[in-house]
């Protein structure tokens, strides 16, 4: 029921009514009769799960929110339906007002209405009564003392047992949940799979001889220090920010157009991923990359990085 949208206010909000506990009969014929109607024919613009925001400012799950009203004033007085907007809209007696919308209730239907608040409109179990937190309520306060992002930089003990620290934090937690790693596999399954999370690529013959042939310690972190050095590291991760940007190489129209030196950019984004570039940085290189006063140079070309990293402007 959109009782209040674009509706002047025709009187001043009185004081809200505080309903005596309903009777049995009272409380029989508001969940038989009333409460029935508002949620089938009110419920879906006027409640809490209403999509947004009620329409016009209007709540109908709780007498509270009835006697507060919406955007234009309060739509029930208790006692009195020839002075309660609720009962002037379902009557249709106001052209302007007409609810529910897509027509008019039963005849029957707006009687138990008017006799509801004629009887001083008993609300049983109205939850509505407590007061309830706005949606729109930020704490930041709260929020920073809540959220992760925000807590103190700790350095927890490492918890006992074989394998490096990750592996040992990794299977404390799964250890809580009563569960355990997978079996370890193969050398060559592992080779495969981290060559392809770094690079995009399959291992190269001589990289599964030279893995399989160390059976040093370090054999695993020296395939991957190699794989984060490779530069197929950089043209792997950096398609992730490329498509972020909706990166291309043409307008996308019917004809085409190529966009001239759209690979600069492409390439210097790639350099950043290669050269472990901090993200503050590139952030800000995007965003002012041409008005730095200190840019940011290729070591081995001399080419503004910086200055390219502007060009997300213009290709987004």
């Amino acid at each position: 029921m959109r009782l209040w949208l674009c509706l002047p206010a025709l009187f001043a909000i009185p004081a809200v009514a505080v309903a005596a506990d309903p009777t049995p009969e009272q409380a029989a014929h508001f969940e038989t009769k009333v409460r029935p109607l508002l949620v089938e024919h009110c419920y879906s613009c006027h409640s809490a799960k209403t999509p947004k925001h009620p329409k016009g400012g209007l709540r109908v799950d709780g007498r509270k929110f009835l006697l507060e009203g919406g955007d234009t004033g309060p739509s029930l007085v208790p006692g009195n339906p020839a002075k309660s907007r609720i009962i002037e809209a379902v009557k249709y007696g106001d052209p302007d007002l007409l609810m529910p919308p897509k027509g008019k209730l039963p005849a029957a239907a707006v009687a138990e209405l008017e006799a509801w608040v004629k009887a001083g409109a008993p609300w049983p179990n109205d939850t509505a009564a407590v007061a309830e937190p706005t949606a729109d309520a930020f704490d930041i306060a709260k929020r920073k003392k809540d959220h992760w992002a925000w807590q103190p930089v700790t350095k927890p003990a490492v918890p006992a047992g074989p394998g490096d620290a990750v592996d040992r934090f990794l299977r404390a937690k799964l250890a809580e949940k009563k569960l355990d790693f997978a079996p370890p596999t193969d050398k060559l399954t592992w080779l495969r799979r981290v060559t392809f999370a770094l690079t995009g690529l399959p291992p190269t013959p001589s990289a599964i001889a030279a893995f399989e042939a160390d059976t040093s310690p370090k054999a695993f972190e020296v395939v991957v220090d190699r794989l984060l050095g490779s530069p197929a590291f950089g043209e792997r991760w950096a398609r992730h920010w490329l498509d972020l940007v909706r990166y291309a190489e043409t307008r996308g129209h019917e004809f085409e157009p190529e966009i001239p030196n759209a690979y600069q950019y492409r390439d210097s984004v790639i350099r950043a991923f290669n050269a472990d570039l901090p993200y503050d940085r590139f952030a800000l290189e995007h965003l002012a990359g041409d008005v730095l006063p200190d840019p940011r140079l290729d070591s081995k070309t001399g080419v503004n990085e910086s200055v390219i990293g502007s060009g997300f402007w213009h290709l987004g």
